[in-house]
């Protein structure tokens, strides 16, 4: 009676996960044996045959790869047992090189793709040396400048010259070209040239010629910033320009009078024309002159102390303190500038005598002897 209860009390509990597991386990079991009851034992073994061919078919199509092979625009399509992109590229006969850029990046599922970029040779020249290089891209348009540098082991500074831009795209058989661009400062020391100005004086003869200040050459300092490519200077740009030393100019005096004048007083603003005569002048004179000769501090009728370039006149003709201007006719002989500053008993004696002369010594005034001069009235 008790057990019976407890058998009861069981078949009627809420079964356990564990519970149900088992009842599932035990249906099987029991279904296996029924269906193998129904056959023979031949029956039996083709089944099992059938099973395992079925099974393994399975395994061998969940195996195999479908691979995408994609080579300059062409694509091959190809299914392998192989994982390896070498091995699957070996028995397409498909041939790469080392510098070929072959990308793959895994299958997913039992898909993937191969993609295959050739090198190309190119030629770099940097740095006085140029070599061959192999360049490969990582896109259907192929490897750039940039590749063929860095394949060449070759690093671009920021001022260096590129023949072609870095992204550009390379062929077989280009040339790229690297100039390399430096800078460096420079400074030089140049000599300064001096100018020369030239004056005229009527103090000196026409055609001689007086340096009055020597000209003198200067220095500055000129410091430049020169752009170098490939070692060979190419522009310069001016940074400083200092002068240590000014020049000094040259003064040149060149004579305009036909002759060696005997005067040397200078007449502001007198000047004389191609053939040694005033081009300004009130009126001219044409005479005889004598020569005269005073001891040194004599007084004129003036008041002036006699020197040469003082001259006696008939003042009713030339005031006192009249500027002249006195020489040949033909310019053999030149007194050159005067003053009127005495007068003589010439004027009254009738004698002819327009214009006496002073002279620095006796002996001058006696080879002077008289002559027949041309007296400019200055203006």
């Amino acid at each position: 009676m008790i057990e019976a209860a407890r058998q009861t009390q069981i078949r009627n509990a809420q079964p356990t996960a564990l519970t149900a597991a088992l009842e599932q386990v035990s249906a099987g079991a029991n279904a296996v044996k029924i269906l193998l009851s129904r056959f023979k034992t031949r029956d039996l073994f083709l089944t099992l045959c059938t099973l395992t061919a079925l099974l393994i078919t399975g395994l061998v199509l969940s195996n195999i790869k479908h691979v995408k092979i994609v080579e300059a625009g062409k694509v091959t399509e190809v299914s392998t047992f192989s994982t390896s992109p070498a091995e699957i590229l070996k028995k397409c006969n498909i041939a790469t090189t080392k510098y070929d850029n072959i990308k793959f990046n895994g299958f997913s599922g039992n898909t993937g793709t191969i993609e295959i970029f050739p090198a190309v040779e190119v030629h770099v020249t940097a740095d006085k040396k140029t070599q061959d290089v192999m360049v490969a891209g990582d896109n259907v348009s192929g490897g750039t400048v940039a590749d063929a540098l860095k394949s060449a082991e070759i690093t671009v500074g920021k001022e260096d010259l590129v023949s072609a831009p870095l992204d550009a795209t390379v062929a077989a058989g280009d040339t790229i070209i690297v100039k390399r661009v430096t800078y460096a400062t420079k400074t030089v020391v140049k000599p300064i040239p001096f100018k020369t100005v030239k004056q005229t004086s009527i103090l000196m003869r026409r055609g001689a010629q007086q340096e009055v200040v020597a000209g003198k050459i200067g220095k500055k300092a000129i410091t430049t910033k020169v752009k170098y490519i490939d070692g060979k200077a190419a522009a310069q740009k001016l940074l400083n320009e200092t002068v240590k030393a000014k020049p000094v100019t040259r003064i040149l005096t060149a004579g305009t009078a036909a002759s060696t004048p005997l005067s040397q007083i200078n007449f502001s603003g007198l000047k004389l024309n191609s053939s040694g005569k005033p081009t300004s002048y009130s009126r001219v004179v044409t005479g005889l002159a004598t020569a005269y000769y005073a001891r040194s501090g004599a007084l004129t009728a003036s008041g002036r102390r006699a020197g040469v370039g003082d001259v006696a006149v008939d003042t009713r003709k030339i005031p006192y303190g009249t500027k002249l201007y006195i020489m040949t006719p033909d310019g053999a002989y030149v007194y050159g500038t005067a003053v009127a500053a005495d007068t003589g008993a010439f004027t009254h004696d009738g004698s002819g005598v327009a214009v006496d002369l002073y002279f620095p010594s006796r002996a001058s005034s006696c080879k002077f002897g008289e002559r027949t001069v041309s007296i400019y009235v200055l203006k």
